[in-house]
């Protein structure tokens, strides 16, 4: 799926893809060493697209007013990917799966393709957020993506940041993998926060975010909505 697939006029993918390209923001590798002072200078917006959707999950991290602010966009430089390892003590926390492969969040990989686009919540941070976030988002960068307003498609591309993780070791565990699936209670979690915009940004997250399937020891991809469609196992989220 591309952005002219949902309706989004030319213009309108070029402005996405132009403001990126010509972006100076600098990539924050994690732990983002001396992030705060840059905050304190300047407005410091971060595109939640997996558990930061859901306002009530946002809450337990962020502030509530910060929350309540927050907007839905829709954002360009990156594909949506379950293939972050959950830390053990989130899992302990959330109750084992079933199935020891279902440990996987989201992940943004970056790409300027047409369709390197996701859908996720705009949060401008303070220096307050950093401490908590840089302990709920353990081994995420933050890289650079332009968005616009989920409501007003024509809006000017903005620039904001997105979490990457791309090392596979952080502390001594594993944080990226290929072969992890997702992780049923935190795709409830995400679903339930794309549903509350509206019906169709529930319908772009499933259709824009990706799973890693191993068939025949070659690693392919599919939708969400398709990986529901064939697990026996889903009711096809929501």
């Amino acid at each position: 799926m591309r952005l002219i697939d949902l309706g989004y006029t030319k213009p309108v993918q070029v402005s996405l893809r132009g403001h990126l390209r010509a972006s100076d923001l600098p990539v924050w590798k994690y732990p983002w060493t001396g992030i705060e002072a840059v905050i304190e200078q300047s407005a410091f917006d971060l595109i939640g697209y997996g558990s930061l959707l859901n306002t009530t999950s946002a809450r337990r991290t962020l502030s509530a007013d910060m929350v309540a602010a927050s907007k839905p966009v829709l954002a360009y430089g990156g594909h949506r990917i379950f293939n972050y390892v959950m830390p053990d003590a989130v899992l302990a926390r959330r109750g084992w799966p079933e199935d020891p492969k279902a440990i996987a969040a989201l992940n943004v990989v970056a790409s300027h393709t047409t369709a390197a686009f996701f859908n996720g919540r705009c949060f401008t941070l303070t220096v307050n957020d950093i401490p908590g976030l840089r302990e709920r988002e353990r081994g995420y960068d933050l890289v650079p993506v332009s968005y616009i307003d989920w409501s007003q498609p024509d809006s000017p591309a903005r620039l904001a940041y997105a979490l990457m993780a791309t090392c596979t070791q952080v502390d001594g565990e594993s944080r990226v993998h290929n072969e992890v699936l997702p992780n049923p209670g935190y795709v409830d979690l995400c679903e339930s926060g794309a549903e509350s915009v509206s019906p169709e940004f529930l319908q772009l997250f499933r259709d824009s975010s990706w799973v890693n399937i191993i068939a025949r020891e070659k690693l392919s991809f599919m939708t969400l909505e398709a990986y529901q469609a064939m697990s026996p196992d889903s009711d096809g989220g929501g």
